[in-house]
């Protein structure tokens, strides 16, 4: 997207002005004037304010030009869909990891497992499956992906999603802990027996 910024500079009876076509755009008249100093203040760049700016300074007969390119960058916010991942033994169940409001588009998703029995994380042979782009109003993109987590997982595996992207330091990296529901079962069971007995205790006494 080309954007055209233009600054007319120009006397009327005695009178400096300058005019700076561009919504949301300020220019400071007195520093133009004084140290010829036409800097464009914009506030709240988004994605779309990406593009090409052309500075025209016109005296009289006299004008100037300059062509900047403005290259924008933001960096995503990363979240899981479980902040506690228990474990169940019937069927494979799905962690997602989400990458949102990122600019530009490319960024890379990637799961890593560290199971108890090992001493360095290891990248996944199974990635998952990635959802397609989406394309926000303010131009950032978003960007999902869903890990089928089978049953035969190892309690205590840390299951990691790392992101990178050109907006980044560092990769972002998440991780959850698989927790197996054995003691939790256990509990309950023996909780609910308990009670089962008392209740029945009572109406036979």
């Amino acid at each position: 997207m080309d954007l055209e910024l233009r600054l007319f500079f120009f006397r009327f009876h005695s009178l400096w002005s300058v005019l700076a076509e561009r919504k949301g755009s300020s220019v400071n008249a007195s520093l133009l004037v004084g140290q010829g100093d036409a800097s464009l203040t914009l506030s709240r760049l988004k994605a779309l304010d990406e593009g090409t700016y052309i500075c025209t300074v016109t005296l009289g007969p006299f004008n100037a030009q300059q062509v900047i390119q403005l290259h924008i960058t933001q960096p995503p916010e990363v979240s899981l869909s479980e902040e506690k991942f228990v474990l169940k033994t019937d069927s494979p169940q799905t962690l997602s990891c989400h990458c949102s409001k990122y600019y530009p588009l490319d960024a890379q998703m990637e799961w890593w497992s560290l199971s108890p029995e090992d001493s360095e994380p290891k990248l996944l042979l199974d990635q998952g499956s990635l959802s397609s782009h989406r394309q926000h109003g303010d131009g950032s993109y978003s960007l999902s992906s869903h890990l089928s987590v089978p049953s035969s997982v190892s309690p205590g595996t840390r299951l990691t999603c790392r992101v990178s992207h050109q907006a980044l330091d560092a990769p972002v990296s998440l991780t959850v802990v698989v927790e197996s529901p054995t003691q939790g079962s256990y509990w309950w069971v023996l909780g609910f027996l308990i009670i089962s007995v008392l209740f029945f205790h009572q109406v036979m006494t």
